[in-house]
C-alpha cells in the first residue's frame, strides 16, 4: 500500500528520516512538504483515503467550540473587574 505523508518543512527536517524508516517497514511511503503550521496529512491514494490531522484542520473543525469558550471566558472576565 502506498502512503503519502505531508509535513511542514520544519517537521520534515526533524522527523522525516524517522518516519520514513518506521513506516517503510510495512508500507511504501513518500514524504512531501506542505505549508501547514504543524501536524500532518496522510493519504492512501489507491483507496481515496485522506487523514487531515494538521493543526489548521483541527482548529477549523473546532472553531465554534473555541470561539464559544473564548467569548465565555472574556465575558466572565467582565464580571471579575
Amino acid at each position: 500500500m502506498d502512503l503519502i505523508i505531508h509535513l511542514s518543512q520544519l517537521d520534515f527536517n526533524k522527523y522525516g528520516d524517522y518516519i520514513t524508516k518506521e513506516i517503510s517497514k510495512k508500507h511504501s511511503i513518500s514524504l512531501r512538504t506542505i505549508d501547514i503550521i504543524g501536524g500532518f496529512i496522510a493519504e492512501i491514494p489507491s483507496k481515496s483515503i485522506k487523514f487531515d490531522l494538521s493543526i489548521n484542520s483541527v482548529l477549523d473543525d473546532n472553531k465554534t467550540f473555541i470561539m464559544q469558550t473564548l467569548f465565555g471566558s472574556l465575558k466572565a472576565g467582565e464580571f471579575n473587574d
